[in-house]
């Protein structure tokens, strides 16, 4: 009896795990859905996204899922958060998972953004070797998650010169280690902009720096990281594959 009683409470422990693993992103009929990413870590909790595109109009869509959605007894919101916006979201409260499609009007389509997020997961991304940058004004972290390894991305906004913000990070990431593979400079229209490619064993680096005007610059770091050793090409790797791109 005690080894019954054992079994049925650890099914009963499972149910809710087995539940969440089960939940799939959105679906709207006819429409193709691309994965955005495996698994993405967005302010420590989890989330998985997806997008598509229909010629329905926005409300028609919106108006799908939160029908859907109610019938199946969740608790639902829709938000018009403008003319052509649409933001619709349910919640199971059991699992602790929030679905929500963002609707946008795109040209002559409607695009769709699904998302399930994970409320009750907290997830501590991996350390990744960013550079703390002085007069950072603003900053934003995302990361992802698949079998080959770590990605995360960083976009700060800095006070400071495209020349001086790029040498501080050049600076920075040579004492961190890292070697220093290429350096691209660029413009994006009138404004200038700097790329640099950085690895060492097992991870690359690539920082864009762009002029945003008034002294102030944006830049995005993306770093890659894998347990593998063949997981992330090296600086001797990277370039043999561009001698080879040259000579094609």
């Amino acid at each position: 009896m005690r080894a019954s009683r054992t079994a049925l409470l650890t099914l009963l422990l499972l149910l809710p795990v087995a539940s969440r693993a089960e939940q799939q992103l959105a679906v709207y009929p006819g429409a193709v859905h691309t994965r955005i990413g495996n698994e993405l870590v967005i302010g420590g909790q989890l989330h998985r996204l997806a997008y598509f595109l229909t010629d329905d109009p926005v409300r028609k869509v919106a108006e799908h899922f939160h029908k859907q959605w109610r019938e199946e007894g969740l608790p639902t919101t829709i938000n018009a958060v403008g003319p052509e916006e649409f933001v619709v979201s349910s919640f199971r409260t059991r699992e602790g998972l929030q679905r929500s499609v963002i609707l946008r009007r795109h040209g002559n389509k409607t695009l769709g953004f699904t998302v399930l997020k994970d409320l009750w997961v907290e997830v501590k991304p991996p350390t990744a070797p960013f550079l703390a940058l002085e007069n950072t004004l603003l900053a934003s972290d995302m990361v992802a998650r698949d079998d080959g390894g770590n990605m995360q991305h960083r976009s700060l906004v800095v006070e400071g010169s495209l020349t001086e913000v790029a040498d501080r990070l050049n600076r920075g990431l040579t004492q961190a280690g890292f070697h220093r593979v290429r350096r691209t400079d660029g413009r994006d229209g009138a404004s200038k902009r700097v790329s640099l490619e950085f690895s060492r064993r097992g991870e690359q680096m690539v920082s864009v720096v762009s002029e945003l005007g008034d002294g102030r610059v944006a830049v995005l770091q993306s770093w890659i990281g894998s347990d593998r050793p063949d997981g992330v090409a090296n600086d001797v790797a990277l370039d043999a594959l561009r001698r080879q791109e040259a000579a094609r």
